[in-house]
């Protein structure tokens, strides 16, 4: 009896026939009941008993997906459950972080409940069928009260103050991310400005005068002098697109003054550009 194939169909449709007990090709392999992806830490799919199979197709790259494609197809003659449908912590897991909150903004939130419903009705089938212990659990629980909630005469009322209290939540947080960011911002461009630190990331640049050279908050370099002569340009309204400066090219100035990939704060460069002006250079 061959355990070497050719081909990852030839594989995967052994596996199927259940008449060898191991066998592999190039990127996938069975032993007994179970098959592999590549290796031991991807179980495609198990036999839970003679006239029935569990898919793993939650997968993580194009070729794995390619493999339990082959394995549903091959299989398509017993009864298949899937990880992604039927086993609780996952479909528990995905209701609860992407179905539930997409449900409370949705303008057709039955997209969602019906969703919820399958899958729900799926996991009972999945339990039922193994005689699994798990109504007890919190993921049981709460995807329960969910379908509860859903079926019940003032569901719209409740969906209602669920997606108002949400999205109170989510504007607090917003503007205590705001709150924060802003207050970083300043605490780097006062560092940077005083030399106690050196770069940092953000959407505008900011400036400061270090010996001959100006210097950006990303970490550029331009010639003191050369800096001085575009500020005069830019103060008398001259054109600047395309200026040169030292190595980088203007490409503009609206809301701050874009050179190469540089966004320079406007009211940052006014005030830099005050101080070049008085400079005897």
């Amino acid at each position: 009896m061959r355990h070497v194939f050719k081909s990852n169909w030839d594989c995967v449709h052994e596996y199927a026939q259940r008449n060898n007990t191991h066998g592999k090709s190039g990127s996938i392999f069975f032993y007994n009941d179970k098959i592999y992806s590549y290796g031991y830490h991807y179980l495609m799919a198990e036999f839970i008993d003679n006239n029935t199979i569990l898919i793993n197709d939650v997968g993580y790259s194009v070729s794995t997906g390619k493999h339990i494609n082959l394995v549903i197809q091959a299989t398509g003659h017993y009864k298949q459950f899937f990880v992604t449908k039927h086993e609780l912590k996952y479909v528990y897991s995905h209701i609860k972080n992407y179905l539930y909150p997409k449900l409370i903004k949705a303008r057709k939130p039955y997209i969602y409940s019906d969703e919820i419903e399958y899958l729900w009705n799926c996991v009972n089938e999945y339990l039922e069928y193994r005689n699994l212990k798990v109504k007890r659990s919190k993921e049981y629980k709460y995807i329960k009260r969910l379908i509860n909630e859903i079926n019940s005469d003032n569901f719209q009322e409740k969906l209602t103050h669920a997606r108002i209290k949400v999205l109170k939540a989510e504007r607090i947080a917003k503007e205590r991310k705001a709150i924060k960011e802003a207050k970083e911002l300043k605490d780097n461009i006062k560092k940077f400005k005083s030399f106690e630190k050196g770069y940092f990331r953000s959407n505008e640049q900011y400036l400061r005068i270090n010996a001959n050279n100006i210097e950006t908050s990303m970490g550029a370099k331009v010639d003191i002098k050369e800096a001085k002569i575009l500020y005069k340009l830019i103060k008398s309204g001259k054109d600047i697109k395309g200026y040169k400066i030292d190595n980088f090219t203007v490409i503009g100035i609206n809301g701050t003054l874009k050179i190469g990939c540089h966004n320079i704060n406007k009211i940052d460069m006014h005030e830099i550009g005050e101080k070049l002006l008085k400079l005897e250079l």
